[in-house]
């Protein structure tokens, strides 16, 4: 070094930038020690799940479903979980060192350092350009995008063209399973009311069938329940029925392994209960349980966002990666009540707040089809006065048809749809039903606390 040059100083270790004000809100899943709800004062008011974009808050509330975080985290004040990363829109190439931003090159860009510490001459313009075409050719030809637009995978876009929040670890990126997958949406089939059968309204969230009883899960602090419900001319009639601690909020339900498993909203909990509702224990379950349905080999699990989760029906563990849903080149959130079709092999995903339902391809995560039940939804809602009053609750019987109602209707249907071309079903066999449960008397007369 030449006498009177003063060293350069060591350009401090850089850190990413402080996201922009245009943000999005992406979760990670986090795992944690057991974090359990207090119990509720009896004056507390009912919470539910808020719709996207309110601003309620308090005690008991979240944020919106479409910005709520899906995956447990730090616990927050007031007992509530939340854990969220917000990450830049289109942010990337500036970092901020500790002494504020730095336009230091990163090692190995055109004209920084290279490998050892050399000095790296800056690369041609026209040879660059070159170079990036030259890949653009390459990535159009091997991953084709949405729309002929930039190549899928974890930054794959939108149709309306924004950035979609796939993935972004190794394992959730295995997760994903997108190669490959069809860009344009998927077809939609209407659906028609077969039978109507009255039914005492309730919050649902789970519903399925266990030979000819209907098992129901509904939910709100304080008055979450679990109702066995039997046909009886047109209408279905309370063949028992069980109170849950006022400090859970019950979800969705499935019946797998000779055990029904419920899962709760933010308790971190999944019940697991016999068929005659004795015998409760519960489990640690990580994250927020929405809707619960079993395939024969794996429980699948919703939690409001894009993404399912399979786990083992025995332990609960994680039983692979979590499966992005997408129809076409768009992401497919706010998945809530879940149910698998034994014809299709599909796994059947309401809409939260939407009047559809998708039938999702659990291999690779692509919506095969939708079903349109506006024209069975509406109705009822106009007729409740509810806005609220949406749909919730899918559930297929014994001979493969399929059952919906919905949170607090009277009412519920037997519905009849057509695959759509394409779509294969397959004839399902005539097994004997299962004898009825024997429940204990003091559960005939179901919970006495109001719905």
């Amino acid at each position: 070094m030449p006498a009177g040059t003063r060293p350069e100083a060591p350009v401090p270790k850089a850190r990413p930038q402080a996201p922009p004000p245009e943000t999005r809100t992406e979760s990670r899943t986090q795992a944690f020690p057991a974090s359990r709800t207090r119990a509720e004062s009896p004056g507390r008011p009912t919470v539910r799940k808020p719709r996207p974009g309110s601003r309620a808050g308090g005690q008991g509330t979240s944020p919106s479903p479409a910005r709520r975080p899906t995956q447990s985290g730090t616990p927050a004040a007031g007992g509530n979980v939340t854990s969220t990363t917000e990450r830049p829109k289109g942010h990337a190439g500036t970092f901020r060192s500790e002494d504020g931003p730095s336009s230091a090159p990163r090692r190995g860009a055109a004209g920084g350092r290279g490998p050892g510490g050399r000095l790296r001459r800056p690369v041609p313009a026209a040879l660059a350009a070159a170079a990036l075409a030259v890949s653009a050719l390459l990535a159009a030809q091997h991953l084709p995008g949405p729309r002929g637009g930039p190549p899928a995978g974890p930054q794959a876009a939108y149709a309306d063209g924004g950035a979609a929040p796939l993935p972004e670890t190794p394992a959730a990126r295995a997760g994903d399973r997108s190669a490959g997958r069809a860009t344009e949406p998927a077809p939609v089939a209407g659906v028609r009311t077969a039978r109507t059968f009255a039914k005492p309204p309730r919050y649902t969230q789970g519903l399925f069938f266990h030979g000819d009883l209907l098992y129901e899960s509904s939910g709100l602090y304080g008055k979450s329940q679990i109702n066995v419900w039997q046909a009886r001319g047109e209408s279905y009639e309370l063949a028992a029925g069980i109170c849950l601690p006022a400090a859970l909020f019950a979800e969705g339900a499935a019946l797998a392994e000779g055990s029904v498993s419920v899962l709760t909203w933010r308790e971190n909990t999944v019940l697991r209960l016999t068929p005659t509702l004795q015998d409760m224990t519960d489990v640690f379950l990580p994250g927020q349980g929405w809707g619960l349905t079993y395939d024969g080999s794996r429980l699948w699990r919703s939690d409001g966002s894009e993404r399912l989760q399979a786990h083992d029906p025995f332990t609960y563990a994680p039983a692979g990666p979590p499966l992005a849903v997408r129809d076409g080149a768009k992401t497919v959130r706010m998945l809530n009540e879940l149910e698998w079709d034994p014809r299709t092999g599909l796994v059947f995903a309401n809409i939260y707040l939407e009047d559809r339902v998708a039938a999702i391809d659990t291999e690779t995560g692509e919506v095969r089809f939708w079903l349109d039940f506006a024209p069975v939804a509406a109705p009822v809602r106009a007729r409740l006065g509810e806005p609220d009053a949406v749909l919730n609750g899918l559930a297929f019987d014994a001979d493969g048809r399929l059952w919906a109602t919905g949170k607090m209707w009277d009412v519920i249907y037997e519905m009849d749809y057509g695959l759509p071309d394409g779509t294969a079903g397959r004839e399902l066999p005539r097994n004997p039903a299962p004898p009825p449960p024997e429940f204990p008397d003091e559960m005939r007369s179901g919970c006495r606390a109001s719905p």
